[in-house]
Formats: structure tokens, sequence, C-alpha cells
């Protein structure tokens, strides 16, 4: 259940269906200004804030600000590809089976590569479009990928189409999605996949552990949209995809120990990695220790299977098939 803030006076239309809503989910923001709406009718948060130039954004200041440190400090694209390259593995298990020597790929938002080098070696052509100019000079020093740093309808891509098109926690970026997946629906050959992945706007550390200040560290000034199961499949309707081709996967990455951390100190643990890392407990006895590390792995994976029976995973995945 959403949990709302009690705000008088304050309403919104949604920007999908016009309805205009009081469902106020945060004025306070991890960063930046604006209020966060929720729409019943679509199911859809989209946030009030400041109209901001995204290419020019993205290009240089969003890395200023946002990091996978508790934080706040600067990154830079050597230092997200080592901690992001090693945590692939739910995006590789999803779109492996598709991957052939002929396949021609492309990725929107592909960040540092972290995710498209594993994929080096086993594709004919990999493709990517990244706004960050910082990102796009280290895959280009680093790696024979395609890059753009353009707009998919500015990019060299934009007449060419792809076996597979990825965007993995980009769409929430966008100031239009359903442009954003009309691009992704356009680039892709008849029959090819698309793989879309999102927060998911019924995180448990919301909506069933409502850890305090969560809702703040959840909700930010660059993300413009908060997706759930039945926003995030009307958006892809609305763009051209057919309900039958489509297939939402619920994905956690934040393991256990992360979500307890959570809830017993009302704060992130200093950095992302011991939170998506594989749970590992070191002690002076190893007997001890591999016990409980093994007795806290099985737990953590009666967990996530619990969260995902129940569509309360961190992320959304929609797998998305054009027509033929």
């Amino acid at each position: 259940m959403l949990h709302y803030t009690h705000q008088d006076g304050l309403t919104k239309p949604c920007p999908r269906c016009n309805k205009v809503s009081d469902r106020v989910l945060t004025a306070k923001l991890r960063r930046g200004e604006g209020i966060v709406y929720h729409c019943p009718s679509c199911d859809l948060g989209f946030l009030d804030g400041k109209a901001f130039d995204v290419k020019a954004f993205y290009e240089s200041e969003y890395r200023k600000s946002v990091s996978h440190k508790a934080d706040h400090a600067a990154t830079h694209a050597q230092e997200m590809f080592d901690i992001y390259s090693r945590f692939q593995s739910q995006r590789l298990k999803h779109i492996l089976p598709y991957i052939s020597a002929e396949t021609e790929l492309l990725e929107l938002g592909s960040s540092s590569g972290q995710f498209l080098h594993h994929l080096q070696g086993k594709t004919q052509r990999l493709c990517a479009i990244e706004l960050d100019l910082d990102c796009c000079d280290f895959m280009a020093q680093n790696f024979e990928f395609e890059i753009s740093s353009d707009f998919f309808s500015d990019s060299p891509f934009a007449d060419q189409t792809f076996d597979i098109v990825c965007s993995f926690q980009v769409l929430e970026h966008t100031p239009d999605p359903v442009a954003f997946l009309k691009d992704v629906h356009t680039a892709l050959k008849p029959g090819g996949r698309a793989f879309i992945e999102v927060p998911n706007l019924y995180d448990p550390l919301l909506n069933t552990w409502k850890v305090p200040s969560y809702n703040q560290f959840y909700y930010h000034a660059e993300h413009l949209f908060y997706f759930s199961q039945k926003s995030l499949k009307q958006a892809c309707l609305d763009a051209g995809f057919h309900e039958e081709a489509m297939q939402i996967c619920f994905t956690q990455d934040y393991n256990l120990l992360n979500h307890l951390h959570w809830i017993m100190n009302d704060g992130p643990q200093g950095t992302c990695e011991i939170g998506l890392s594989d749970i590992k407990i070191d002690g002076q006895d190893p007997d001890l220790s591999l016990w409980l590390t093994n007795q806290l792995s099985a737990l953590n994976e009666a967990y996530i299977k619990k969260l995902q029976e129940t569509g309360q995973t961190s992320n959304l995945l929609i797998e998305l098939v054009k027509e033929q």
C-alpha cells in the first residue's frame, strides 16, 4: 500500500490521463526540489518539479551529484564501471538466451558500459547511446562499441534496426516515456526483443516496511516518473507494443542484509556494494562463519522469492517483442 503525505491544497493533473490528483507521495526529495504525486487511475507516480535541459544536464552535471556512495560524493566513469560491472547477472540471465554471434544489440543509456562489456565477443554488433560525455569517452577508450552521445532520433542508429534493444534504469528519467518507448519500438527488427528496467513504485522498503528515511532516499529530482506494473505496461501499449507480447519480471537487486540495515538503522549502508553482493559472513571460527553464511543466503533466496511473488521487488523488468 502506498503511503501519502498530507498536503492541503496541492493538486496536479496526471501527465498520462489528465485526471487531477491530490495524492502526494512526498514533498521532500533526496536531491532537488519538487513534489511527487500519485495518480490512482494510472497507478503512476510523477514529479512536479523544476524543468531542465535533459541533454545538457546528463552530458556533464548528473554524475556530480549522483553516486553509489551514501554521502552523495561525485563519481566518474571508471569508478562506476569498477563497481557496477560486477552486478549484472540478473540482466544477463534474461538476455543471454537470445544472444548469438549474429545479434545486433543497442543499449539506450549505457552509462560506462558495465552491462555491454559482458557481451563482447558474443554478438555481431554492440551499440551504445549515452548522454554522459565522460562515460562516452571511457567506453571509446576501453571498448569497441559503436557509441553516440545523442538522443536516438538524432543518432547514427535512428535509421537502423536491432535484434535486441535494452535500457536499464533510464525510462524514469525521460520527460516523455511513451516517446522513448516508441523509439525502442522503431529501433527493433520485426520479432526483435526489448528489455526495459525501471525502479518499482511498490518497493518493499517504501510500502511494506515503511522505513521513514527511505521515503526521502527513494524520491529525487532526476526521476520524473515512478512506474508500477500497471503503468509500465500501459506506457508500452501506448508506444505500439501488444499486450500478449509483453512480460513483467519482478527483480530484486539489494539483499536481505541491506533491507535489515534500513529497517533497524533507518538509513543506508555506506556503499551500494555491500547490499548488492552475495552474503558472506567472516569470523574467527570458519565452520560457524560458513554455517551462518549458508543460513543467511538461503533466507535471502526465500525472501527475494516472496518479494517476487507479491510484486514488491525493487525493480521491474519488462520484456517486449515487436510484432512480425
